[in-house]
């Protein structure tokens, strides 16, 4: 399930076409005019179709999103376009039935998984920075011994926690798995966790590896969580500082690690797959794997920084580290990355909280980008936007 939206995304992801040919085609038409003034002509011609085109798009994005609201499945849509320089933002639905409230640029939603990226955005620029390596054993970053990190030689690397290629029997040891289930049951939206970081690194030392690291992709929130530590350790700092100092570089004035209360009034309400609103997916960790909540304006801005800018950070964040030949789920750094025939190289995260569905697509070479947010986590409010999306294609 946690796939379908990105899988649409990609789908939906057609570049604009013919643009190029047209203008060259032009400029090879009249020997008895400048270049100049034909290419001037031209570019004003491209720029006319892009806007008409883009235009379209928006149109057909608006037909689908109230198509999709009106099967009933699913409360309200956030979405965000970016093609060629260009963004269309809107909101459809309410919030909730009972209240008729309607999203807008100040609502906040869990972004569940999506935290990730930040924390993948963070372990780039330590690369970049060559404060660790890839290749790096993260035993290297533990204090205390952890005989037990390894399959027949082989350690977990700091490239296996970006990947989900840990090695480990099971997903996260048994005290953690306990509280990641009592989150999803509600049992911590008016509960301390009696249960943090320490505790972690302390059932690390009790796990299994039953595969070599590095060879079989099995998504996780362990891998992310040790990565956020890792950072600490090298940064000197705490992890909620360094995604602090990231977003103000950002302009993410809007975006927050483990604000809940403060924001709670800005927060969408949110429903399960039994239509009950749903609870905070909340972290007892540091803020690693998920945690933070935005609006669809930061979240703009974020695909806007990975689309427009051109620096080393960007290709190395979003390059291949690992290739799935088994469920095609290659990954970056804590992207989903690949290459489609149309859209060109992509990469693009989904985040599934209790109650929010949310996903954010980069194509960098047809300079396309696209988030949707839905505030519904029914496997039927999922069917509802896949089939739609796929309808209209």
């Amino acid at each position: 399930m946690r796939n379908k939206i990105l899988t649409s995304f990609v789908l939906f992801c057609i570049p604009l076409t013919g643009i190029a040919s047209s203008t060259y085609n032009k400029l090879n038409t009249d020997d008895n005019r400048s270049i100049v003034s034909m290419w001037s002509e031209a570019k004003e011609e491209t720029k006319q179709k892009r806007g008409k085109s883009f235009q379209e798009l928006s149109r057909i994005v608006d037909q689908y999103a109230n198509k999709t609201l009106q099967k009933g499945n699913i409360n309200s849509l956030a979405i965000g376009i970016y093609r060629d320089g260009e963004v269309y933002k809107q909101y459809y639905g309410v919030l909730d039935s009972a209240s008729k409230q309607k999203p807008n640029d100040d609502t906040l939603y869990e972004i569940a998984s999506i935290t990730k990226t930040f924390t993948g955005a963070l372990v780039t620029r330590a690369v970049l920075e060559r404060k660790i390596s890839l290749d790096d054993d993260i035993r290297t970053y533990l204090k205390g011994d952890y005989p037990n990190l390894h399959f027949e030689g082989t350690p977990i690397t700091i490239q296996n926690l970006l990947t989900h290629t840990l090695g480990l029997k099971d997903k996260a040891p048994e005290r953690l798995a306990l509280i990641y289930q009592g989150v999803r049951e509600g049992k911590y939206e008016n509960n301390a966790f009696a249960y943090g970081m320490p505790d972690l690194l302390e059932e690390l030392k009790t796990v299994e590896l039953d595969k070599k690291p590095g060879t079989l992709y099995e998504y996780n929130s362990v891998g992310p969580e040790l990565l956020a530590y890792v950072l600490e350790q090298v940064y000197h700092k705490s992890y909620k500082d360094l995604v602090q100092d990231f977003l103000v570089e950002l302009d993410l004035s809007n975006t927050h690690l483990y604000e809940y209360e403060k924001y709670r009034e800005q927060l969408a309400i949110s429903f399960d797959e039994n239509g009950k609103i749903a609870p905070l997916l909340k972290n007892p960790l540091l803020g690693g794997s998920h945690g933070m909540i935005s609006n669809l304006p930061d979240l703009i801005k974020f695909m806007q920084f990975q689309l427009e800018n051109q620096s080393p950070f960007i290709k190395e964040s979003s390059r291949l580290l690992f290739k799935d030949e088994v469920e095609g789920d290659d990954k970056g750094y804590l992207w989903d990355v690949g290459y489609g025939q149309k859209e060109g190289a992509y990469h693009g995260k989904t985040g599934t909280s209790n109650g929010v569905q949310s996903g954010i697509l980069i194509c960098p070479n047809s300079s396309y980008g696209m988030i949707v947010i839905m505030n519904n986590n029914s496997e039927a409010a999922q069917d509802d936007w896949v089939h739609t999306l796929q309808a209209l294609l």
